[in-house]
């Protein structure tokens, strides 16, 4: 991960984030999909301004923009925005993941993770 996605992922907002639902796991998914619904929203009015441009100044028609293929650099670029998209979505879990890395050593050393032959029927 770049230098730059992972300060993306790592930002985290001053005070204590609001929580409006009942558990954690509700409000990563809440978190998720409103990053994702504010991605799309901007994604959509860019490409609906971009096809009426293209439309309007006659450069482009619809199947020449269904049959794009993009070269290498395009491809890595598109890339390059998926995981910035994806660490934007994922932000929200990332730093969870981070403040429970961030407990005191003793705490989490003292965890004991159970094997099979501990289980209690």
């Amino acid at each position: 991960m770049s230098e730059e996605l992972n300060h993306l992922v790592n930002k985290n907002a001053q005070g204590r984030r609001p929580q409006f639902l009942n558990t954690k796991t509700e409000e990563h998914l809440l978190s998720m999909t409103m990053a994702l619904m504010q991605e799309l929203a901007v994604t959509r009015e860019r490409l609906d301004t971009l096809e009426r441009v293209l439309e309007a100044k006659g450069n482009l028609t619809t199947e020449e923009l269904k049959s794009y293929r993009p070269d290498e650099t395009a491809e890595s670029e598109r890339q390059e925005a998926q995981r910035r998209l994806i660490a934007t979505v994922m932000r929200s879990i990332e730093q969870e993941k981070h403040a429970l890395e961030d407990l005191a050593a003793p705490e989490v050393s003292q965890l004991h993770v159970v094997s099979d032959d501990e289980k209690v029927a």
